[in-house]
């Protein structure tokens, strides 16, 4: 009750503080009942980031993207956005770049379903072991999770939306799929007291609420988590995009056209004749599928085909001792 009376006070001082703006930077990231998914390309040495409003409502997203038909989405960044253009040439490492999407329904209330985060998370090791992000996300409070989406349009939403007092610190372009380039201390750079943070909270990091990262290395990818709240329970409840055979993930490539290339796949659920009791089904799930909690997702090929509906299982590299793991597993199995 504290945290939805404090979220409603808020709110209406942001609301009353965003009528004094003569100027909206752009259209809003929406946190209500239509979330948008969000894609974040984030440089922690240099402290810069990038951001991009995906114009997908994330909880319808929820429902299209798990179809067991399959499902992809695939969409190359354009090298001409000033946003993008202003990043690049302050983040000139590939290696230091971390990216993230999420999405955040902040909900009138607490209540169990009302307020929902839409998340990547960070790799895990690549020898089958549980991943310890995974664990961080399944342990995290309810409290510190939702608070978190309920603030998110009064902390980094706010600083993305509406333009700051400092435009050195800051590129804003307009249009539906806005995108923003922020430096650190600007209200919209993705680390500072935005809801993100170091693990623990204190400092600028890519955990959420201080509680697990969602952020991963360009060219590898990422699987795909709804978290909400259940009726009497202090930790979130988690599940993954999924289908009945195999798990949604996003990637984000980046290839010798030297162009960011974001995608979601959802493979198709496979038949009886490929299902893992089968020699065939075990190689099909091992090229296109893990367990979601266990082991990284996978490496994206620099230059990947073009995905015209879901990728076959070859589209994605798998490499070295992440296949034979997982092959081992699941023959011991």
């Amino acid at each position: 009750m504290l945290h939805s009376i404090r979220h409603r006070t808020r709110t209406w001082l942001v609301a009353a503080t965003l009528a004094t703006f003569a100027l909206q930077a752009h259209a809003l990231i929406r946190s209500d009942n239509a979330p948008d998914l969000v894609f974040v390309l984030w440089d922690p040495v240099a402290q810069v980031s990038y951001t991009r409003d995906l114009g997908l409502n994330a909880n319808d997203f929820w429902a299209y993207a798990q179809q067991d038909k399959g499902y992809s989405y695939d969409y190359k960044l354009d090298p001409t956005d000033a946003a993008l253009v202003a990043f690049r040439a302050a983040s000139t490492t590939l290696a230091n770049q971390r990216w993230a999407v999420f999405a955040f329904d902040s909900g009138p209330t607490l209540n169990p379903g009302d307020a929902k985060a839409y998340t990547t998370l960070t790799q895990g090791p690549d020898d089958g072991s549980t991943n310890p992000n995974w664990l961080d996300m399944t342990k995290s409070l309810t409290g510190d999770i939702l608070f978190a989406a309920q603030e998110m349009p009064n902390r980094l939403y706010f600083g993305l939306n509406f333009a700051g007092v400092d435009p050195t610190q800051y590129v804003r372009t307009s249009g539906d799929n806005a995108t923003s380039f922020d430096k650190v201390g600007s209200a919209g750079y993705f680390a500072g007291n935005t809801g993100f943070s170091a693990k623990g909270g204190g400092g600028k990091g890519s955990f959420l609420a201080g509680s697990y990262n969602v952020a991963n290395e360009v060219n590898k990818s990422s699987w795909f988590y709804y978290l909400t709240n259940a009726a009497g329970s202090s930790t979130v409840v988690v599940d993954e995009f999924d289908n009945l055979s195999s798990n949604g993930y996003w990637g984000l490539a980046y290839g010798s056209d030297n162009r960011y290339r974001l995608t979601f796949t959802q493979a198709a659920a496979t038949s009886g004749a490929n299902s893992a009791s089968t020699d065939i089904g075990v190689v099909r799930a091992s090229s296109i599928d893990y367990i979601a909690q266990t082991g990284p997702a996978r490496l994206l090929e620099l230059d990947a085909t073009v995905v015209t509906s879901v990728p076959e299982p070859g589209t994605w590299a798998l490499f070295g001792t992440g296949l034979l793991t997982l092959l081992t597993r699941k023959r011991r199995r």
